[in-house]
């Protein structure tokens, strides 16, 4: 059976456990984020639900980690050249919108306002485009 480079044995792409806790984050964060919007809640409830899609998201991240951690070198090397790319991307692109301080940017230009969360969003994107192009490359 020819697994995919990466690919947790047993388990599809799709139902690896870290892409089910990290498909389970975003749901949350989205359903308390609806919640917040259209309710009233009073403050113990709030911290709860406000911190329930953060604890999913390190169990993703905590999943995520013990995959690579037993993957063979191919694959390590794979995940740690895309993280350095992601992380080296989200860098520009925070100076880019935000700036270096508040006198830098397209914020404090007034042309664009980046959204809480939208850089942390694209990070993930171009950290699972990064892994996606370099796995294909050293196939």
């Amino acid at each position: 059976m020819n697994e995919a480079p990466g690919s947790c044995k047993g388990y599809s792409r799709w139902t690896q456990p870290w892409v089910l806790w990290g498909a389970a984050g975003s749901v949350t964060g989205l359903a308390v984020a609806w919640v917040f919007h259209s309710e009233k809640l009073n403050s113990p409830s709030r911290i709860v639900l406000g911190f329930l899609p953060a604890l999913l998201w390190i169990i993703c991240v905590v999943a995520l980690v013990r995959k690579i951690r037993t993957s063979d070198e191919m694959v390590k090397r794979i995940q740690m050249e895309a993280a350095s790319i992601a992380f080296v991307a989200t860098i520009i692109l925070n100076y880019v919108f935000v700036g270096l301080d508040a006198s830098l940017g397209l914020d404090a230009a007034r042309i664009y306002t980046v959204e809480a969360g939208v850089l942390g969003a694209a990070g993930i994107v171009i950290w699972a485009v990064a892994t996606a192009f370099l796995t294909r490359r050293y196939r």
